[in-house]
């Protein structure tokens, strides 16, 4: 049965790569119903709709291995992601700054980017910077919360550019903000932020 799901998904994606190089428009319209013009279909114009989370991420990779995005919008939860554990490990780390576990866990992480390397090669110089990086990074957490933290982040650290460079960092990238909405939300409504 998980063989014919999987061939059917890759089937799914060889005729999204047909629809999507076809030159097929699509009609925009003005919020009052009028048209607005047409457009080229490109992705998020196409939606896929299954019953399992299991499914969901079947069609997913599928995508992926010809190419297009594709964002999961459903009842599976973002925090089943290994973004969700990478948001862990920092806040684990925020919350101890100055433990060396937790700052080589958080240097791996796409917040800071290290690769394994690094860490295994980094001298008390480049320590002292991440446990005075994860400290500054803790008191902005206290203070101004979860959103603002992933600002500071993604300017500090130049996020977006470095996560868009990998494959599959559009997506990373879009789960490392919902994480970081819900965080912040969650945190919002407990009075924490």
């Amino acid at each position: 049965m998980a063989h014919s799901r999987l061939l059917i998904a890759q089937d799914l994606a060889d005729d999204m790569v047909g629809l999507l190089s076809s030159g097929a428009r699509v009609e925009r319209r003005h919020d009052d119903g009028s048209p607005a013009g047409d457009e080229e279909v490109r992705p998020g114009h196409v939606a896929v709709l299954v019953r399992t989370n299991r499914q969901a991420n079947l069609v997913r990779g599928a995508l992926a291995d010809v190419g297009i995005t594709a964002v999961i919008n459903g009842a599976g939860s973002v925090f089943a992601t290994a973004v969700a554990r990478e948001w862990l490990r920092l806040l684990e780390a925020l919350e101890r700054p100055t433990s060396i576990s937790r700052a080589r866990s958080a240097a791996l992480t796409a917040f800071l980017g290290w690769p394994a390397e690094q860490v295994a090669a980094a001298g008390d110089d480049a320590w002292e910077a991440v446990h005075l990086t994860l400290n500054r990074w803790a008191g902005v957490l206290r203070r101004h919360g979860v959103a603002s933290l992933l600002e500071l982040i993604s300017a500090s650290e130049n996020l977006p550019a470095r996560l868009l460079t990998r494959a599959g960092g559009e997506r990373e990238l879009t789960d490392l903000r919902h994480v970081g909405q819900l965080l912040h939300t969650a945190a919002s409504g407990e009075g924490l932020a």
